[in-house]
């Protein structure tokens, strides 16, 4: 079974096919997720909220933080923290 490199990842992304992920060397996923993120439209926390976010210093403010994003945004970022809280389990 071949694993795949960053440009084939790049190219499957690019045009939206499925990526193969059990085929992906785990040391790729963090610069796939790098890359993904820097190819959005917009931030995923908005510049407008940036400030709010980085100063969050308890659960209760960063949720409410959390909470005044764009629905989509709110999905994209829970998805990814539930992936990283897989990866270590």
């Amino acid at each position: 079974m071949k694993t795949l490199d960053f440009t084939d990842i790049k190219a499957q992304i690019n045009s939206n096919k499925p990526v193969d992920w059990p085929l992906v060397p785990a040391h790729l996923v963090p610069e796939i997720l790098r890359y993904w993120l820097r190819r959005l439209p917009e931030p995923l926390i908005p510049f407008y909220s940036f400030s709010e976010f980085s100063q969050a210093r308890d659960r209760t403010v960063l949720r409410r933080e959390v909470d005044s994003l764009p629905e989509i945004n709110q999905f994209i970022l829970q998805t990814i923290i539930e992936a990283c809280l897989n990866s270590v389990d």
